[in-house]
């Protein structure tokens, strides 16, 4: 059996090693990081022209149903050397302007407004929302407001300034870190300020592990990447399980215990798992860039180094627990005389509609 797990660490430790030259064998998390992010080979360090940005705001009404709308994306995409428009840039300004609302409706605007974006994209998101909240907030709220890019791409961060700038009075209370936004000391200390935290297009590009067991009484084993010497392949080298975070989330979900179960009400779960956790090659879903309206997909994860997406699908239950478990809430569920936890107040709509998380806890909002 093999089961992947999304395993991103909040802050995991920095990578040293780039993903070509001097690779090792490392975790399947590192690879992916390496492959997607790493700075000199990651896919989107060295690709800035893989996010399209239109020259103009579609025109919805104009178009005939969804015959017509598909016809106009492929339309867009035969005239455009990019990989991909994401969800914000299609839906422009509609989908930046529906964050700002939400954002408006739930913030506290008596206290300045700090808004910070992972992986802002060609900043289409950006400045949609400081568009709406200029235009539709009270002055102050603009005048005082903060939004900072994080972002891991130098070239990506050049687009954003641009894009943003096109309003000189964003300029001012836009700025952008240039950094990996899972290195915790670019962060620094925590403040107590409330923020909004949005992330697009991120969760489903998040490294995962990959585990591993021969057959249902056998224990779980870690999954590496390993380069053979002297060739360009790579292999998968199997290792027991040790690394703190694959463990954390083996408990989470339960997993020893539906593991070593045989009864048939684990194995039901079993079937729901295998649809929630595909094997391989339905859950690995690297994808060239697009070429005259179609896809160049690999046939394995190894293949994807650094010229290719890797993604996920998002599996918000399993997000929703890892969170809870982290709040300490989960803990309170099993031992009822514990005062520590809180469930966190989680909203989210369908895979179409904004994925909105409040972590009122932190007091940190997450918009993903």
């Amino acid at each position: 059996d093999r089961l992947y797990i999304r395993v991103q660490p909040a802050f995991p430790q920095k990578y040293h090693t780039t993903l070509i030259p001097h690779f090792g064998c490392r975790r399947v998390r590192d690879f992916i990081h390496s492959a997607l992010y790493d700075p000199k080979h990651g896919y989107f360090s060295q690709r800035s022209k893989s996010v399209g940005v239109l020259p103009r705001a579609i025109k919805f009404n104009q178009l005939e149903g969804r015959k017509g709308y598909m016809k106009y994306l492929d339309k867009i995409y035969k005239e455009s050397e990019v990989s991909w428009f994401t969800p914000v840039e299609i839906f422009k300004p509609w989908y930046a302007h529906g964050i700002a609302e939400a954002i408006m409706r739930t913030a506290n605007l008596s206290v300045p407004l700090k808004i910070y974006e992972i992986g802002g994209g060609s900043g289409t998101c950006a400045k949609g929302i400081m568009d709406y909240i200029m235009l539709n907030a009270p002055p102050r709220v603009y005048n005082n407001m903060t939004y900072i890019s994080v972002e891991v791409s130098p070239s990506l961060a050049e687009i954003q300034r641009e894009t943003v700038g096109e309003v000189r009075s964003h300029l001012s209370k836009f700025r952008v870190e240039c950094r990996d936004a899972t290195d915790r000391s670019g962060w620094g200390d925590a403040e107590q300020q409330p923020c909004w935290v949005i992330m697009l297009e991120v969760l489903d590009n998040l490294p995962h592990d990959l585990i591993y067991s021969e057959n249902q009484v056998s224990p779980w084993m870690e999954v590496w990447v390993e380069k053979q010497q002297d060739r360009e392949t790579l292999s998968e080298l199997y290792k027991p399980l040790q690394d703190s975070l694959i463990k954390q989330c083996v408990e989470i979900i339960d997993l020893d215990k539906k593991h070593d179960s045989q009864n048939s009400a684990i194995l039901k779960a079993k079937s729901v798992w295998s649809k929630v956790f595909p094997k391989p090659q339905r859950c690995w879903l690297p994808t060239g860039c697009l070429k005259d309206g179609s896809s160049s997909d690999y046939s394995s994860y190894l293949d994807a180094r650094g010229d290719a997406d890797i993604f996920f699908p998002t599996e918000f239950w399993l997000l929703e627990r890892i969170d809870h478990y982290c709040s300490g809430w989960l803990k309170l569920q099993k031992d009822l005389s514990s005062k520590e936890g809180k469930k966190r107040r989680t909203i989210t709509g369908n895979e179409v509609a904004l994925h909105i998380s409040m972590f009122n806890v932190e007091k940190v909002h997450v918009v993903a």
